[in-house]
């Protein structure tokens, strides 16, 4: 399902403002379509929705025309190694489709695993084309042992090579002109930081300084939860306005994670119903020590919370681990 999804909005521009019955042309939301649409221009983005996670449509069809490529590049690579026509290669190998799907399918899981696909990846820098270079160095082994493991679908030496060739020499010239055709900006993670205390102030200060960090995330601000009483140790700027249920503010900027920095979770004001909402919208839902973990790989001490130790994966200890420490 294609949904259009409220752009993130720069400091002067303002939210459309949110309806339970609007309609796209005059850019209310509506909650039964399940619907937000309004038209900045270069700020529109087309989200794609699959499996209650959004998609940029750009990368939706960037992973359609590599599967095209790879498709044709198999059949090229059939065509040249036998020359003489298709009919000549049906006899003598049966027909091509199911290897060029098996090849586009290995090549294309190859890439998704090493992140070719992902909006935080889409950044043009050496890194990207190193994994480029490596998923398809990993595809190749992989397509080899597929050839050989399914009978059926074998696929000459000579028909491969030609074929990752091909495959390469077009899937690089599409990468390069995708980096440099498509804004980039679009691609970003929407972040939403819920509290304005001195922790929630240490991440718009990560995403600043830290640029292997800030270039993956397009910073929405800092949301007071509920009525609390606000004592900002974040800049006034940065500050959202809005008022109503945190969903309807998450489908306003189009958030794509939330991360809650609140040391006093009861008394915050903070509606875990609402977390619960956008958690099942496909909002990812993180707090500030994961957040912090994931993203700098230190945990922040003064950033924890008793609940995060208990929770947390790094505590684990097993047998092997122990006879490690030994």
């Amino acid at each position: 399902m294609v949904q259009q999804r409220s752009p993130v909005l720069s400091d002067h521009l303002q939210p459309f403002p949110i309806s339970g019955h609007g309609n796209p042309s005059t850019g209310m939301y509506d909650d039964k379509r399940g619907f937000a649409e309004r038209n900045y221009g270069e700020w529109e983005s087309v989200m794609v929705r699959i499996f209650k996670h959004y998609v940029p449509v750009q990368l939706v069809w960037l992973a359609g025309i590599e599967f095209l490529i790879l498709f044709l590049s198999m059949y090229l690579g059939y065509t040249l190694r036998f020359v003489g026509g298709e009919d000549s290669v049906y006899i003598v190998h049966g027909s091509i489709v199911p290897r060029a799907i098996l090849f586009s399918l290995v090549m294309i899981v190859t890439m998704t695993a090493f992140g070719m696909f992902t909006r935080e990846s889409q950044t043009g820098d050496i890194g990207y084309y190193f994994r480029f270079l490596a998923s398809f160095l990993v595809g190749s082994v992989a397509m080899t042992f597929a050839v050989y493991v399914i009978p059926n679908l074998y696929t000459g030496r000579g028909v491969l090579a030609l074929a990752l060739a091909f495959a390469f020499i077009g899937s690089a010239i599409t990468r390069i002109l995708f980096i440099r055709l498509v804004d980039l900006n679009k691609l970003k993670r929407r972040l939403l930081v819920v509290g304005t205390g001195s922790r929630a102030a240490k991440i718009g200060s990560l995403l600043e300084q830290n640029d292997d960090v800030g270039k993956k995330y397009q910073f929405i601000g800092y949301l007071v939860p509920g009525d609390a009483p606000q004592h900002p140790h974040v800049p006034q700027a940065k500050l959202l306005k809005d008022r109503g249920s945190l969903l309807a503010i998450v489908t306003r900027y189009a958030v794509d994670e939330i991360v809650t920095a609140i040391r006093d979770r009861r008394n915050s004001g903070l509606n875990m119903h609402d977390l619960l909402e956008c958690k099942l919208e496909g909002v990812r839902v993180t707090d500030i020590s994961s957040f912090f973990e994931r993203e700098t790989g230190h945990v922040q001490l003064d950033s924890l919370n008793p609940s995060w130790m208990i929770y947390s994966d790094g505590f684990q200890q097993t047998s092997a681990r122990n006879i490690i420490k030994r």
